[in-house]
């Protein structure tokens, strides 16, 4: 993402840019993300670190600030970056269930309203629109535990509106004694223009980084 020559504009919704621009660190420099404020970090790291906070600041990655969180505001500054930088390609949105809007009736409904919202804004503003979505706690109570689309937490509209729907599943989650330490499957649970299917990675979760089979070993 950060040497991407996409323009993107990123709701972060759950946690502050502060935290996020920590998260893309240690994806670049392949520096633990719990290692960024450790004052005996090496030099190699420290200069690892410097390089990827420039690439950052010269990157198209562009943080919305919006302390009101609805959907009429998200599409209201969307609207604004895309008249101001109509290279923008991407929007990112961390993550949807948390977007909210007035008088819908119930919390399906609003997040049906919400969907739907965001559908139309996509293809106004011709972007792709990321959006981290939340599960419901059904899985739980299954001896599988490899999510669903049924397991989009609040309303089915959302299932209905994706194009492309990537679901993450790590089996050390559930079995800390498995074989498949380090391993994460993206489930590829909807894909209009595609097939379904399961690609499986190897993930380095201190830095947020994921590997093709037999590239990294941890």
């Amino acid at each position: 993402a950060v040497d991407s020559d996409k323009r993107c504009l990123v709701f972060s919704l759950e946690t502050d840019r502060r935290r996020f621009t920590h998260r893309l660190i240690a994806n670049a420099s392949s520096v633990p993300l719990s290692s960024l404020k450790d004052p005996l970090i090496s030099q190699a790291d420290k200069d690892a670190i410097a390089r990827v906070r420039d690439k950052i600041l010269k990157s198209k990655i562009r943080f919305a600030d919006v302390f009101d969180t609805s959907i009429e505001q998200i599409c209201a500054v969307s609207r604004k970056e895309k008249l101001k930088h109509p290279d923008t390609k991407f929007i990112f949105i961390d993550y949807m269930q948390l977007v909210s809007s007035e008088g819908k009736g119930t919390r399906n409904e609003e997040i049906a309203h919400i969907s739907r919202k965001l559908k139309v804004l996509a293809k106004e503003l011709n972007v792709v629109l990321v959006e981290v979505l939340q599960l419901n706690r059904m899985l739980e109570n299954r001896p599988d535990k490899r999510p669903h689309l049924s397991d989009l937490r609040d309303s089915g509209q959302t299932e209905q509106d994706l194009d492309l729907c990537f679901m993450l599943y790590r089996e050390e989650y559930y079995q800390p004694d498995t074989n498949f330490k380090n391993h994460v499957e993206i489930i590829v649970a909807k894909n209009k223009e595609g097939p379904l299917g399961t690609i499986t990675m190897k993930v380095n979760l201190p830095c947020n980084q994921f590997y093709e089979l037999g590239q990294f070993e941890i």
